[in-house]
């Protein structure tokens, strides 16, 4: 998993830098997020906002696991949300659900 990283683009000639910095527990299985978001204007002001984030770190076999207990199937899965194929040294699996069935085929 990344412990830093930073996105920068132009809107309307402004310049907004998005900064995020992560520390992972992996014995708590918590992930610890402080995100940086600057705007700099064309005429010289700046707007600044700091966030503060904690989720959980799901491993990918309890995620399996709480899928199949909560009754449901993995009808698709990503390793980003744009869509690319997931790989099992993806930091990030995103899951498309369905409900289980009895009667289901699959």
């Amino acid at each position: 998993m990344p412990e830093a990283e930073t996105h920068t683009a132009e809107i309307d000639g402004a310049t907004i830098t998005k900064t995020y910095t992560y520390s992972t527990d992996l014995i708590t299985q918590l992930r610890h997020t402080d995100a940086v978001v600057e705007v700099a204007y064309p005429d010289g002001k700046t707007e600044r906002l700091e966030t503060k984030s904690i989720v959980s770190v799901i491993l990918p076999r309890e995620a399996d696991l709480l899928v199949r207990t909560a009754g449901f199937k993995i009808a698709e899965e990503y390793g980003e949300n744009d869509f690319s194929a997931y790989k099992p040294e993806d930091w990030k699996r995103v899951l498309v659900l369905r409900k289980d069935s009895d009667d289901d085929p699959v």
